[in-house]
Order: structure tokens, then sequence, then C-alpha cells
């Protein structure tokens, strides 16, 4: 079942409005009588997982009480014994029937500070430097004073990458919306003037920004909004790749930042991908020979056998 094809009362993006509310999202479409929620095959995977012999009996009872409920039915019994709730506030309290009736949604006031309930240290205090995180980071300063740091220049690569966003991009998810990739081209290589005069580096020209891992071809945008040392490039751009099937998005310019980032190197503690933390050179492109026949280009590139 597609997301326009179901009913929802909207508790997750309320977790970041201005104002506490809460709003219904009726479906568009009509879902097809075998249609089933993502909800509906979890619960059927469940009772398919139920030990034999047992699975028979249990699983009939299973998917009887799953039947009764759903999602919007828990939503709806939470809803009646929460703060606003008819089992608090009487017959004026919320339902999902007064939600869905609404128009836009129901507006319940102002947000009011509960971050203290929520901490569930026994001081009320968030941990924000446990012992190993500490231990961790006095050993990344003691590497940097002896140059054995990620926050030193590695042989051959002087400067940092950092990744940036644009508005209208939202990752890569509006990158075939002709509106929205109008205009001049956002996947560029932010570089303070005197780092690019410094290795004859034009404004709009293209240049190839390299690592340990890989390359990529960006065009050069100078600007003294960046901090020397620094070079920015935006990621989900590079959309040629084999299988990904967007026209209007293959046409752009652009390449997949991705490539210069060393898919081994974590965050020990997250398990996150560093992608802010790469040493890249940043050089003039070559040049396309215009005095080659495109065929001796062609048999130049072609793979040898």
């Amino acid at each position: 079942m597609s997301p326009l094809e179901r009913e929802d009362l909207s508790i997750l993006f309320p977790m970041f409005s201005v104002r506490n509310n809460v709003r219904y999202d009726a479906r568009v479409f009509e879902p097809p009588a075998d249609g089933l929620d993502d909800w509906q095959i979890l619960a059927r995977l469940v009772t398919e997982v139920l030990p034999l012999p047992a699975r028979g009996i249990t699983g009939r009872v299973a998917n009887a009480v799953f039947g009764r409920l759903s999602p919007l039915r828990l939503v709806s019994a939470a809803m009646a014994a929460g703060p606003y709730g008819v089992l608090r506030k009487g017959r004026g309290g919320l339902t999902v029937a007064k939600v869905r009736e609404s128009a836009g949604g129901v507006d319940l006031g102002p947000l009011r500070p509960r971050l203290r309930e929520l901490i569930g240290t026994w001081d009320k205090k968030v941990r924000l430097a446990p012992p190993d995180f500490l231990a961790a980071a006095r050993e990344l300063v003691d590497n940097a004073g002896r140059g054995r740091s990620l926050t030193v220049p590695s042989e051959g690569f002087d400067l940092k990458l950092i990744g940036r966003r644009h508005l209208r991009s939202n990752n890569s998810w509006l990158h075939n919306v002709p509106s929205m990739v109008k205009g001049k081209d956002r996947c560029t290589a932010l570089m303070h003037p005197d780092d690019a005069a410094e290795r004859g580096l034009l404004d709009g020209a293209p240049v190839t920004v390299t690592s340990a891992t890989g390359s990529i071809t960006v065009a050069l945008e100078v600007s003294d909004e960046i901090r020397r040392g620094v070079v920015a490039i935006p990621h989900g751009w590079g959309h040629r790749e084999p299988g990904v099937g967007w026209t209007l998005a293959a046409s752009l310019p652009g390449a997949n930042v991705n490539l210069l980032h060393d898919p081994a190197t974590i965050d020990p503690f997250s398990g996150a991908a560093a992608v802010n933390n790469t040493w890249v050179r940043v050089t003039p492109a070559p040049v396309p020979r215009s005095d080659v026949p495109a065929t001796e280009v062609l048999a130049e590139s072609a793979p040898s056998t």
C-alpha cells in the first residue's frame, strides 16, 4: 500500500513544529481490496515466526488480535488517555474524530518545556562527555600535537573537505524536478580566494578534487564566505550512475562527493561514516584535447582485452 493510500494521524512531524498541534492525513486514493499496510505485513510475519506446533492455534489468535488493532486505533486510545483526551477533559476532550473533521489540524497552543521529564539519569543531566569519549578526545589532541592525526594534512593533500546543503535540493530528492534545479550549477567546489589564487584556479573553471580514495570533477566557486584551508562540496549529486533512471537529473552537472570519502573511516562511538573529515587536493581539470579525432579518444579510453 502506497503512502497516498493510507490514512494517518501525524505524530512525527508535529515534533518539529513551533507550536503544539495534531493533524489527520486523509488518504488520497482508495487502496486495492487486497492491499496491505506496512503494519499488517509485519503482523503477518510475526505470526509466521511463532514456534511450532502451537503456531496453528497461536497464529490464529494473534491474527485475530492484530485484526482488531491498528495504528489509528492505538493512537485513538492513547489520545483518550492523554492530557487533551476525553478521560481528562470530558466531552470537550480531543478525539480522532474531531481531528479528522478539522481543517488543517488542531492547534493545541504553544510548546511547553518538558525536557527534564524525559531525561532518564538520576540527576536529570545529559551525559555529554562520558569517560570513553573524553579519553578518545585526549588521544586525538595528543596525536594532533605529534602530527599523527586526521587533523594534520596528509602527504599530497592540503585541503579539508566538508559538505554543504542547498535549500532547493533536499538531499537528492528534488533533482528531477525542473523548477527546483533550474538556474546556475549548484554542485560546485567552494573555495577561499587565497586558496584558489595559490593553485592558479579560476572561478567557474572545472577542477579535479582528489582524495586518497578517488577523484571527481566539478566547477569551482570562489568566495570569501568560506575559511582558508577548506573546500566544500554539496552531497546528493552525480546522477549519471547506471540504474538511477532520472532523465532530468542525469543531464545536470555535478558529481558524487561520496567517492572522495573512505567508507572504512567511521566514528568508533556511533558507527557513522566520516563524511566531513577528508583531506583532498584541488587541481585544474584536464582540458579535453580538441586535436584528437573522436574515434581515437574512444579507442584510448576503451578497456583492453
